[in-house]
């Protein structure tokens, strides 16, 4: 017989229990965190994201101000390090991508933080010695406009090596500063540097950032490209665009992570601030703003832009900056660029 009594799931008594330590462990940081008054932020995430993000923290901690210097991802990194070699520690925490945040870890401009949940987040988007943790996560799929590829008379593509067959010379476009997806493809199988050599030698026409290439894609300047992220392809084909796509296999998974710098000057504040973006509510805001997908694993993802229950590989950059820079000439000879 029913007592009456609505029956409370173990699941949901776990969640409750973390949501009330993770809870009672912010109280000493917000405490602290008072008289410091604000956090700096340097970011490339976009405005409406960040928007959410401080409108939600000024509401549970408005003794912190936040703020953020919007920065593109070639400002980021020469920005700080310029700034701190001038003896100025402006920024409190930045983010940006895993390429930027490695450059920046070895120049030594970050120092630790270590999240108290970090084994809420898949493997690899946590560095191990603290300097960076994964704040959002891109997919990298292959997308194609479905008009233009049916005038052209083309299938629509399974994998990234299809896009080796002659029949899709002049057909390409393809992100030539997309670093992420050419060293996820050589993490996946070093052999697939032949295959980007041969879709460079089937004259891809070259675009310059993921966005930019999504537009070109949808106004049918170019076929199908194999450098876009899930999250653009998703929506353009939900607000009725003649865009498909498929994530490859494995997927390619770059990070956005997000760091404390070095000489924070507030220092509190700033790892207050941390808390909140890595926690499960900072993490759902990003995604329900953006649209993109967590790295925590008790954040649920779009399966259309990631399934962490197939293969994946989550894509890191050379920590050396000669290595980087090696890899990226490499890509630039194999799509023949000078």
């Amino acid at each position: 017989m029913s007592s009456g009594r609505a029956s409370v799931r173990p699941r949901s008594l776990a969640l409750l229990a973390a949501l009330l330590a993770a809870l009672a462990a912010m109280r000493p940081l917000a405490a602290g965190a008072a008289p410091e008054g604000s956090v700096v932020w340097y970011t490339t995430t976009e405005a409406p994201t960040v928007a959410a993000l401080e409108t939600r923290f000024a509401q549970l901690h408005p003794e912190v101000a936040v703020q953020t210097l919007r920065l593109s991802t070639a400002e980021i990194t020469p920005r700080l390090i310029t700034e701190q070699h001038g003896g100025l520690y402006n920024a409190d925490i930045v983010s940006g991508d895993e390429v930027q945040l490695s450059l920046l870890r070895t120049a030594g401009a970050l120092q630790p933080y270590h999240p108290s949940d970090a084994d809420r987040f898949i493997a690899g988007s946590v560095e191990p010695n603290g300097y960076w943790t994964s704040l959002y996560q891109d997919s990298t799929v292959i997308a194609w406009n479905v008009a233009r590829l049916h005038d052209d008379g083309l299938r629509a593509p399974a994998t990234t090596a299809d896009l080796a067959r002659p029949e899709y010379r002049g057909h390409i476009g393809l992100n030539a500063n997309a670093l992420s997806w050419y060293l996820g493809l050589l993490q996946a199988d070093p052999k697939n540097r032949d295959v980007v050599r041969a879709i460079g030698a089937n004259g891809p026409f070259l675009t310059t950032s993921h966005t930019g290439t999504m537009t070109q894609l949808v106004a049918g300047e170019f076929d199908v490209t194999p450098t876009v992220y899930g999250y653009l392809a998703l929506h353009e084909k939900l607000t009725g665009q003649p865009v498909d796509f498929v994530n490859p296999a494995p997927a390619l998974l770059t990070l956005v992570p997000v760091a404390l710098v070095k000489n924070a000057p507030h220092p509190i504040a700033a790892r207050l601030f941390l808390a909140f973006l890595l926690s499960r509510e900072g993490q759902r805001i990003i995604v329900d703003a953006s649209g993109r997908s967590s790295s925590r694993t008790d954040v649920p993802v779009d399966a259309r832009v990631f399934d962490p229950k197939r293969p994946y590989v989550v894509v890191h950059a050379p920590a050396d900056p000669a290595a980087f820079a090696a890899a990226n000439r490499d890509l630039r000879t194999l799509l023949g660029m000078p």
